[in-house]
């Protein structure tokens, strides 16, 4: 039995051979119907392709989120229901060291190379944390990597000051051009000592006696906007995009009424444009678009997506090239009600993000209603609201989706919360056949 392999606790049976096999079973959630043909347990939510059949998961020094130390990689040939055993990433012959970052840090290049983003830490002269983003290649399936090249310079990542800046998300996509982007955020948080996160966040309700905190950063004075940097050189390097997305002016106000966006993810449509899906605490995920290659981007858009406070994935389907996203699909009634995260669905685009259908849910919490759609709501601040409320049991929360394909399936990781009356939290994966989203 193998336990802490990635972000969170989980557990793998150990099969023959040296494989290990996630555990699950080909039946697939009540919620999915027959969409879902194999569930079971990821290793990492950090997976990336090696090949058109071999996934390869990068796994964190530990369970906790944000770990620095040794990276390792561990490698699927079946769409990600089994792994063979994890080997640590190789640099200039020592372990790397460093910290991934939590959704696709890594990419397949056309050369056939692979790209990895990570971070080295260290303490600035003034005496807080600072963070190093950096790339790096592997040319042998990524057991040895070269010496990372800086994405930018070094900035404050420091819990206590509340200041985290340049911090890459969403997949590293490489454009028809040839050029690297990286999709990024700011995020600057208030920290005040009788406000979240220092001061506890308000409860929203139990389940059992167990007491369920509100999620969202709506609680804590907190701002944020999305860019991308970009490299013509695979990797050596780096530039920023011109400005900042946000959602700015809310359309309820006339001037200001300021959105945060953050944790965008994007990738490149037809005809050479590049979208980006950013989430955003406004009831949406909302989108900007790009025709330079991600140097300048359109003022940033709701879409028709209703969404809690929670990022989405991003991807192409293989058979038909139509693009696919996985996200949160919650009303404002239910995020107020807390379920935010409970509902995970996936929708298919045949007209390159103008339009969404094909909806189909992945997970449901308990407690709500299992509807393919749900109609967007106005643009506005929405948060769960504090309360007394009695969750049922089985209530869950679905979230940070990531996005593989491999085998002509669709291999969903997202993150798994499941209360009743204690809370279990894993990683899940779930494989679904391209085939059957368009049954």
């Amino acid at each position: 039995m193998i336990q802490d392999e990635g972000w969170t606790r989980r557990r793998f049976l150990q099969g023959s051979a040296g494989v290990i096999a996630a555990a699950g079973s080909a039946t697939g959630a009540a919620a999915a119907g027959d969409l879902i043909a194999f569930e079971g347990r990821a290793p990492s939510g950090m997976i990336e392709e090696l090949d058109d059949d071999r996934l390869l998961a990068t796994l964190s020094p530990n369970s906790r989120y944000w770990t620095f130390g040794a990276l390792r990689g561990a490698i699927s040939t079946d769409s990600g229901r089994t792994w063979g055993q994890a080997f640590p990433y190789m640099q200039e012959g020592k372990p790397l060291q460093g910290t991934p970052f939590p959704a696709r840090p890594m990419l397949r290049l056309r050369s056939g190379t692979l790209g990895l983003v990570y971070s080295s830490e260290e303490k600035s002269p003034f005496g807080y944390a600072v963070r190093q983003w950096r790339f790096a290649m592997s040319r042998d399936g990524g057991r040895n990597w070269s010496a990372g090249s800086a994405i930018d310079a070094p900035t404050i990542f420091d819990q206590d000051k509340g200041v985290y800046v340049q911090f890459p998300w969403g997949d590293l996509i490489q454009l028809e051009s040839g050029r690297l982007l990286l999709p990024a955020y700011w995020y600057m948080g208030g920290r005040h000592p009788d406000s979240p996160p220092n001061a506890p966040y308000p409860i929203a309700g139990e389940v059992r006696g167990q007491k369920i905190s509100a999620d969202g950063h709506l609680f804590e004075g907190a701002m944020g906007g999305c860019y991308a940097y970009v490299s013509d050189d695979e990797g050596r390097t780096w530039r920023r995009s011109t400005g900042s997305m946000m959602v700015w002016p809310l359309p309820s106000e006339k001037v200001g009424g300021f959105g945060a966006t953050w944790e965008p993810v994007a990738i490149e449509l037809r005809g050479g444009h590049v979208l980006m899906l950013m989430r955003a605490n406004v009831g949406r995920l909302y989108q900007s678009r790009s025709q330079d290659g991600g140097e300048r981007w359109s003022r940033p858009e709701p879409t028709d997506l209703p969404s809690g406070d929670v990022p989405c994935a991003l991807g192409r389907l293989r058979t038909t090239g139509d693009l696919v996203v996985v996200w949160n699909q919650t009303s404002p009634d239910e995020v107020r009600r807390g379920y935010s995260r409970g509902r995970l669905s996936l929708a298919v685009s045949s007209d390159e993000g103008k339009s969404w259908g094909r909806r189909r849910t992945l997970a449901l919490s308990a407690g709500l209603e299992d509807v393919p759609r749900i109609e967007p709501g106005p643009v506005r601040h929405v948060r769960a609201e504090p309360g007394g409320a009695k969750f049922p049991d089985g209530y869950a929360r679905y979230h940070y989706p990531s996005l593989a394909f491999a085998e002509r399936n669709v291999v969903v990781v997202h993150r798994t919360s499941v209360y009743t009356g204690e809370r279990v939290a894993r990683e899940d994966l779930k494989i679904v056949p391209e085939e059957r989203l368009y049954r």
